[in-house]
Protein backbone atom coordinates (compact mmCIF):
# COMPACT_ATOMS: atom_id res chain seq x y z
CA UNK A 1 0.00 0.00 0.00
CA UNK A 2 2.77 2.28 1.04
CA UNK A 3 4.44 1.98 -2.62
CA UNK A 4 1.35 2.46 -4.34
CA UNK A 5 0.97 5.58 -2.79
CA UNK A 6 4.38 7.02 -3.04
CA UNK A 7 3.65 5.98 -6.87
CA UNK A 8 0.32 7.25 -6.74
CA UNK A 9 1.97 11.10 -4.85
CA UNK A 10 4.58 10.92 -7.61
CA UNK A 11 2.53 10.72 -10.61
CA UNK A 12 -0.04 13.47 -9.31
CA UNK A 13 3.45 15.62 -9.10
CA UNK A 14 4.26 14.97 -12.84
CA UNK A 15 0.91 15.74 -14.16
CA UNK A 16 0.92 19.05 -12.26
CA UNK A 17 4.46 19.94 -13.72
CA UNK A 18 3.20 19.30 -17.25
CA UNK A 19 0.23 21.20 -16.79
CA UNK A 20 2.13 24.56 -15.14
CA UNK A 21 2.05 25.89 -18.36
CA UNK A 22 -0.59 28.41 -19.19
CA UNK A 23 -2.45 28.22 -22.27
CA UNK A 24 -2.93 31.33 -23.98
CA UNK A 25 -5.65 30.36 -27.02
CA UNK A 26 -8.83 30.82 -26.74
CA UNK A 27 -9.65 27.72 -28.30
CA UNK A 28 -7.82 25.42 -25.82
CA UNK A 29 -8.17 22.43 -27.89
CA UNK A 30 -6.46 23.66 -30.65
CA UNK A 31 -2.89 23.23 -28.25
CA UNK A 32 -3.65 19.85 -27.98
CA UNK A 33 -4.29 19.50 -31.63
CA UNK A 34 -1.14 21.11 -32.51
CA UNK A 35 1.03 19.20 -30.31
CA UNK A 36 2.53 16.54 -32.52
CA UNK A 37 2.57 19.54 -35.39
CA UNK A 38 2.52 18.55 -39.03
CA UNK A 39 3.84 15.98 -40.49
CA UNK A 40 6.34 15.54 -43.68
CA UNK A 41 3.80 14.88 -46.02
CA UNK A 42 1.52 17.40 -44.72
CA UNK A 43 4.03 20.06 -44.79
CA UNK A 44 4.71 18.72 -48.59
CA UNK A 45 0.89 19.12 -49.26
CA UNK A 46 0.48 22.46 -48.06
CA UNK A 47 4.01 23.99 -49.68
CA UNK A 48 2.59 21.93 -52.77
CA UNK A 49 -0.80 23.85 -52.87
CA UNK A 50 0.47 27.63 -50.85
CA UNK A 51 3.29 27.32 -54.07
CA UNK A 52 5.88 29.64 -52.29
CA UNK A 53 8.75 28.91 -49.86
CA UNK A 54 9.20 30.95 -46.82
CA UNK A 55 11.88 34.00 -48.09
CA UNK A 56 11.06 37.80 -48.06
CA UNK A 57 13.32 39.33 -50.97
CA UNK A 58 15.03 42.46 -49.22
CA UNK A 59 14.27 45.89 -49.99
CA UNK A 60 17.07 46.15 -52.73
CA UNK A 61 16.50 42.75 -54.69
CA UNK A 62 19.31 42.85 -56.71
CA UNK A 63 21.36 39.66 -57.90
CA UNK A 64 23.79 37.94 -54.95
CA UNK A 65 26.89 39.05 -57.52
CA UNK A 66 25.74 42.72 -57.70
CA UNK A 67 26.09 42.51 -53.76
CA UNK A 68 29.70 41.33 -53.76
CA UNK A 69 31.16 44.15 -56.31
CA UNK A 70 28.77 46.31 -55.04
CA UNK A 71 29.16 45.41 -51.19
CA UNK A 72 28.26 48.98 -50.48
CA UNK A 73 24.12 47.66 -51.05
CA UNK A 74 24.37 46.05 -48.09
CA UNK A 75 25.35 49.64 -46.24
CA UNK A 76 21.96 51.13 -46.94
CA UNK A 77 20.39 51.96 -44.16
CA UNK A 78 17.08 49.50 -45.16
CA UNK A 79 19.55 46.97 -46.43
CA UNK A 80 21.45 46.62 -42.81
CA UNK A 81 18.12 46.59 -40.79
CA UNK A 82 16.47 43.95 -43.37
CA UNK A 83 19.71 41.48 -42.98
CA UNK A 84 19.41 42.25 -39.26
CA UNK A 85 16.01 40.93 -39.54
CA UNK A 86 16.85 37.83 -41.22
CA UNK A 87 16.29 34.21 -39.68
CA UNK A 88 18.73 31.93 -39.76
CA UNK A 89 16.84 29.03 -38.48
CA UNK A 90 13.89 27.87 -37.06
CA UNK A 91 13.04 25.23 -34.24
CA UNK A 92 9.99 23.03 -35.59
CA UNK A 93 8.16 20.36 -34.17
CA UNK A 94 7.29 18.12 -36.97
CA UNK A 95 5.91 14.58 -36.61
CA UNK A 96 5.88 14.94 -32.70
CA UNK A 97 10.04 15.48 -32.88
CA UNK A 98 11.89 19.32 -32.67
CA UNK A 99 13.98 20.00 -35.21
CA UNK A 100 15.93 22.36 -36.22
CA UNK A 101 15.13 23.45 -39.78
CA UNK A 102 16.32 26.17 -42.25
CA UNK A 103 13.32 28.58 -41.80
CA UNK A 104 12.31 28.97 -45.52
CA UNK A 105 11.41 25.40 -45.47
CA UNK A 106 8.31 26.93 -43.11
CA UNK A 107 4.80 26.45 -43.98
CA UNK A 108 1.50 27.84 -42.39
CA UNK A 109 0.48 25.81 -39.88
CA UNK A 110 3.72 24.51 -38.85
CA UNK A 111 4.40 24.61 -35.12
CA UNK A 112 7.54 26.27 -34.06
CA UNK A 113 9.24 26.91 -30.53
CA UNK A 114 10.50 30.77 -30.09
CA UNK A 115 13.18 31.71 -27.46
CA UNK A 116 15.34 34.50 -26.55
CA UNK A 117 17.58 36.41 -29.04
CA UNK A 118 15.39 34.16 -31.56
CA UNK A 119 14.18 36.02 -34.61
CA UNK A 120 10.65 34.59 -35.20
CA UNK A 121 10.71 33.35 -38.78
CA UNK A 122 7.65 33.83 -40.30
CA UNK A 123 3.88 35.91 -38.98
CA UNK A 124 2.77 33.61 -36.04
CA UNK A 125 0.22 33.65 -33.74
CA UNK A 126 1.29 32.69 -29.92
CA UNK A 127 -0.33 29.55 -28.68
CA UNK A 128 1.66 28.87 -25.27
CA UNK A 129 3.58 31.06 -23.15
CA UNK A 130 6.26 28.80 -21.01
CA UNK A 131 7.46 30.73 -17.84
CA UNK A 132 6.21 33.59 -16.74
CA UNK A 133 6.61 35.76 -19.98
CA UNK A 134 7.55 36.33 -23.57
CA UNK A 135 8.34 39.66 -24.59
CA UNK A 136 8.64 40.50 -28.28
CA UNK A 137 10.10 43.22 -30.23
CA UNK A 138 8.43 44.12 -33.23
CA UNK A 139 9.62 48.05 -33.70
CA UNK A 140 11.58 46.84 -36.62
CA UNK A 141 8.42 45.75 -38.51
CA UNK A 142 5.55 47.36 -37.08
CA UNK A 143 7.72 50.51 -35.99
CA UNK A 144 5.79 50.18 -32.43
CA UNK A 145 7.66 51.79 -29.29
CA UNK A 146 7.05 49.43 -26.73
CA UNK A 147 7.22 45.44 -27.65
CA UNK A 148 4.35 42.90 -27.21
CA UNK A 149 4.19 40.72 -24.20
CA UNK A 150 2.51 37.53 -23.64
CA UNK A 151 1.85 36.14 -19.88
CA UNK A 152 1.33 33.22 -18.71
CA UNK A 153 -1.56 35.18 -16.31
CA UNK A 154 -2.98 37.02 -18.99
CA UNK A 155 -5.70 35.00 -21.04
CA UNK A 156 -7.47 36.45 -23.63
CA UNK A 157 -6.99 36.79 -27.09
CA UNK A 158 -3.14 35.91 -28.03
CA UNK A 159 -0.94 37.62 -29.91
CA UNK A 160 0.68 37.91 -33.02
CA UNK A 161 3.97 38.59 -33.84
CA UNK A 162 5.73 38.76 -36.96
CA UNK A 163 8.46 37.60 -39.82
CA UNK A 164 11.84 39.86 -38.75
CA UNK A 165 10.35 40.38 -35.03
CA UNK A 166 13.28 39.48 -32.34
CA UNK A 167 12.29 37.78 -28.98
CA UNK A 168 13.83 39.54 -25.83
CA UNK A 169 12.94 37.30 -22.98
CA UNK A 170 10.74 34.42 -22.41
CA UNK A 171 9.91 31.11 -24.78
CA UNK A 172 6.84 30.19 -26.42
CA UNK A 173 5.16 27.35 -28.91
CA UNK A 174 3.85 29.45 -31.92
CA UNK A 175 1.41 28.35 -35.33
CA UNK A 176 2.59 30.09 -38.22
CA UNK A 177 -0.04 32.02 -40.40
CA UNK A 178 1.94 33.66 -43.22
CA UNK A 179 4.93 33.06 -44.87
CA UNK A 180 7.06 34.72 -46.90
CA UNK A 181 6.29 37.26 -49.50
CA UNK A 182 2.45 37.20 -47.65
CA UNK A 183 3.80 38.45 -44.54
CA UNK A 184 3.41 41.36 -42.86
CA UNK A 185 6.98 42.67 -43.45
CA UNK A 186 7.02 41.44 -47.17
CA UNK A 187 3.57 43.40 -47.91
CA UNK A 188 5.00 46.43 -46.25
CA UNK A 189 8.12 46.82 -48.49
CA UNK A 190 5.94 46.20 -51.58
CA UNK A 191 4.06 48.91 -50.72
CA UNK A 192 7.27 51.13 -49.89
CA UNK A 193 5.95 51.86 -46.62
CA UNK A 194 8.37 49.68 -44.74
CA UNK A 195 10.82 50.93 -42.74
CA UNK A 196 7.70 52.12 -41.29
CA UNK A 197 7.04 55.43 -40.56
CA UNK A 198 4.07 55.40 -37.99
CA UNK A 199 2.79 52.14 -35.80
CA UNK A 200 1.17 49.86 -37.81
CA UNK A 201 -2.18 48.09 -36.37
CA UNK A 202 -2.24 44.32 -38.55
CA UNK A 203 -4.49 41.19 -38.82
CA UNK A 204 -2.08 38.67 -39.67
CA UNK A 205 -5.30 36.04 -40.53
CA UNK A 206 -7.25 37.87 -42.82
CA UNK A 207 -3.66 40.09 -44.48
CA UNK A 208 -5.32 43.64 -43.98
CA UNK A 209 -3.34 46.44 -41.86
CA UNK A 210 -3.77 50.08 -41.27
CA UNK A 211 -1.16 52.57 -39.93
CA UNK A 212 -2.27 54.55 -36.72
CA UNK A 213 -1.17 57.35 -34.89
CA UNK A 214 -0.46 57.24 -31.39
CA UNK A 215 2.79 55.78 -30.80
CA UNK A 216 2.57 56.48 -27.39
CA UNK A 217 -0.05 53.17 -26.87
CA UNK A 218 0.81 50.32 -24.02
CA UNK A 219 2.71 46.93 -24.91
CA UNK A 220 0.03 44.70 -25.90
CA UNK A 221 0.09 42.37 -23.43
CA UNK A 222 -2.53 39.25 -23.45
Amino acid sequence: VRGGLVYAVVLYLDVASSSSTIQMANNQSEISDTMRGLSQDEAENIRRNDNCMNVVHPPINCPAWACVVLPCINKIPSMKQFLQMTPLDAEVLRDSEWICYDPSSLVRGDVIRLAPRDIVPADCIILEVYGEEIVVDVSGVTGEPKPRIGTKKGGGDSIHVYYGSRVLQGSALAKVLQIGENTLLARMMKENRWPPSRKIESNVSDGQYNTIGNEDDNAETV
